[in-house]
């Protein structure tokens, strides 16, 4: 049981206030100034919990963690940090710090890590809150944010570095690029939240005169890589596939009001999620290619943007679950979720059917093999050499149309041609 708490910072007010917080809700709380007089301090009283700063003069907080690790490591320890302090962080970690408090504290965030600790070895078997994240490049950060932000300091471990309601500026989102953080994380539960927060800027960012017309298609992909991100890691609900319908006609009047859009855009694929970037500009790639095409309706069009996105839904992010079977296992969580035809579930299941009869898993062939789907090979295939093998949009089209014409419908490959 937490009785008896030590406060160490040098920051007179900050730690009158965390000492007072602390005496509110019925702890004993002994005080120090830095590490070497709270060192001297335990020589004489135990404590049940450390709580230490880390930038102090005269033994800074990560020198006296070594030091109680090294001396009395039975007792918790728990930093307390700036939001910046990204490096200091992750030392502290590797270290052994069994918690973290961000600076500003929020009272509800200092019992929740004193409870962590106090009732941790009852948590050990419960299953741990869920993180999804967001590449930094393409975090879009605002005033009043909707939800905490995180930052992974070990796999798995994962710490806050700005509070419900707070600002996170593009001079923060700076200092953590520049210290080596490849991504933001927000709790999973809170990353619909996230989505709906790209959609209430998206319409002044598209209508702005002052916002080149690549820079607009670079953000709906950005959009979509969060979208489709969600229906991979949580899943698919009405409310996601209105974003879907909406963002499809968003992304042919943006591309058809631009030619070069396309190929820029199809040039920025700069983080390590591959797959997303392969599903996103696949669903770019098919629905510009099937607005060209005169029987090609608005239904067509969200389902094929759609079908690009989740042809692998049933492997998630883990690309070791892409088995053979994959896209009819991918088609029947479509199907389950009641939200679309069977034609489009069918689209899903023969994503990789060709019409040579060499495609799986069923190696159909011909008019057998569902128009949707075959469009989704097509752009998809495309997608793979502009990710992977760093190819321009135009080079692409070269080699399908030199290398993989047999595999695709001839509409779509003198489609290809005209474009």
């Amino acid at each position: 049981m937490i009785a008896k708490i030590m406060v160490v910072d040098d920051d007179q007010k900050f730690r009158e206030s965390i000492v007072r917080s602390l005496v509110m809700n019925d702890y004993e709380v002994l005080e120090a100034s830095n590490g070497k007089e709270a060192l001297g301090v335990l020589t004489m009283e135990h404590v049940d919990l450390i709580l230490s700063d880390v930038k102090m003069p005269t033994l800074n907080g990560i020198e006296f963690l070594h030091r109680i690790k090294r001396e009395k490591a039975e007792i918790p320890f728990i930093m307390m940090t700036g939001f910046s302090e990204v490096i200091e962080i992750k030392e502290a970690y590797e270290i052994g710090a069994d918690g973290f408090l961000a600076k500003p504290y929020r009272e509800d965030d200092l019992l929740f890590q004193i409870n962590k600790i106090e009732h941790a070895e009852d948590e050990q078997g419960q299953a741990k809150q869920g993180f999804i994240g967001v590449y930094i490049e393409e975090f879009v950060a605002g005033a009043n944010i909707k939800y905490p932000i995180y930052i992974e300091v070990d796999e798995g471990n994962y710490v806050k570095i700005a509070n419900e309601g707070e600002n996170l500026s593009a001079k923060q989102i700076q200092e953590f690029k520049e210290k080596g953080t490849d991504y933001f994380y927000l709790a999973d539960n809170d990353f619909l939240k996230y989505i709906e927060f790209n959609y209430t800027i998206k319409n002044s960012i598209l209508r702005s005169s002052r916002i080149e017309n690549v820079k607009k298609v670079k953000f709906l992909k950005i959009l979509t890589n969060h979208i489709t991100k969600y229906m991979l890691l949580k899943e698919v609900n009405e409310e996601v596939l209105a974003y879907l319908v909406e963002l499809r006609s968003e992304v042919v009047k943006q591309i058809q009001a631009d030619n070069e859009s396309l190929q820029s855009l199809c040039e920025i694929t700069s983080h390590s999620e591959k797959m997303v970037d392969v599903y996103s500009i696949s669903a770019f790639i098919g629905t510009y290619l099937m607005s060209k095409l005169d029987w090609a309706t608005e239904t067509v069009l969200s389902d094929i943007f759609a079908a690009c996105l989740l042809q692998d839904v049933a492997a998630g992010l883990d690309e070791s679950k892409l088995s053979r079977e994959h896209p009819y296992l991918s088609a029947e969580i479509v199907k389950q979720t009641d939200l679309f035809d069977d034609k489009f579930c069918e689209a899903v299941a023969h994503h990789h059917e060709k019409l040579d009869g060499s495609g799986f898993p069923s190696g159909l062939c011909g008019g057998k093999i569902n128009v949707l789907g075959n469009m989704v090979l097509l752009a998809t295939s495309m997608a793979e050499k502009i990710v992977y093998r760093k190819m321009t949009f135009s080079d692409a089209v070269i080699v399908v149309l030199n290398m993989e014409s047999t595999f695709y419908r001839q509409e779509y490959i003198d489609l290809l041609k005209r474009v």
